[in-house]
């Protein structure tokens, strides 16, 4: 699925910030032609999509604990090499799971998270991973941030997943 401006522009925020994140970890310095403020300058449609965000919370049990699984088979396959087998991170990736993976997604939409896997993930072949693979590592990152499973499966619907905050007080 195609991102609107407003996500393009959500997404290229949240991926020069994680870059600039992964990148002070490896204790290396960013030289981005563009800013997160230039970013948000070039658009005017800059959080037009926070006002449309549903209520519905990941903490509502928005996929199932079968659809967790098969994330993690595909986490194995696809992620483990550069966030390490623990999801804990490496030495030049973000960690996916605990509290500051928490804090910088706290009330993002899933359909931000989504569009970042789909775009960069993985490093090596960005696009790779199907709209199921994609949907079935959100819930298994869910699962691993102690968010609870539900009795529907999370749908690779990115419209929808923009309808799904990203909240969590209990992760850890």
């Amino acid at each position: 699925m195609l991102l609107g401006e407003a996500e393009k522009t959500q997404v290229t925020k949240k991926m020069l910030s994680a870059m600039v994140g992964t990148l002070a970890l490896a204790g290396a310095t960013l030289a981005a032609d563009a800013t997160i403020a230039d970013v948000e300058q070039r658009s005017g449609e800059v959080g037009q999509r926070d006002s449309e965000v549903g209520q519905l919370s990941a903490e509502d049990g928005v996929y199932t604990d079968e659809q967790a699984d098969r994330g993690e088979r595909a986490y194995e396959i696809e992620c483990g090499t550069c966030h390490g087998a623990d999801i804990r991170g490496g030495e030049t990736s973000i960690s996916l799971m605990g509290r500051d993976f928490m804090q910088y997604w706290r009330e993002e939409s899933l359909g931000i998270l989504y569009g970042i896997i789909q775009e960069t993930m993985p490093e090596d072949d960005p696009g790779r991973l199907s709209d199921r693979e994609t949907v079935d590592l959100i819930a298994m990152m869910l699962r691993a941030n102690l968010l609870p499973a539900g009795d529907e499966e999370l749908e690779p619907d990115q419209e929808m997943l923009f309808e799904i905050r990203l909240t969590a007080a209990t992760a850890q």
